[in-house]
């Protein structure tokens, strides 16, 4: 399941984790659940829960789909000068 697709069914606190993931997401690829978790000023539990809504079996497995879609989008992104891997939804 897509961030975006699951977006209006996340709750407050796993939407500002989403929307963090979309805006950086080559960040995410590269730092813990607990350096993501104080950076977004959630708890580890509301990543982990994220993951979970987004049916990864916890954060590993989603820093390694966030992964696969930026390398997918890398052609994009240099076309439109992008760093996102989508627009994020509205606050």
């Amino acid at each position: 399941m897509s961030i975006e697709g699951a977006y209006d069914s996340l709750s407050a606190m796993e939407r500002r984790v989403a929307k963090y993931i979309l805006e950086n997401p080559q960040e995410v690829m590269g730092i813990s659940v607990q350096r993501l978790a104080q950076t977004v000023k959630v708890s580890e539990a509301t990543i982990i829960r994220l993951s979970r809504s987004l049916k990864c079996e916890g954060f590993k497995e989603l820093k390694m789909r966030i992964g696969q879609i930026w390398s997918c989008q890398r052609i994009q992104r240099m076309n439109t000068g992008s760093s996102k891997l989508v627009n994020p939804p509205p606050s």
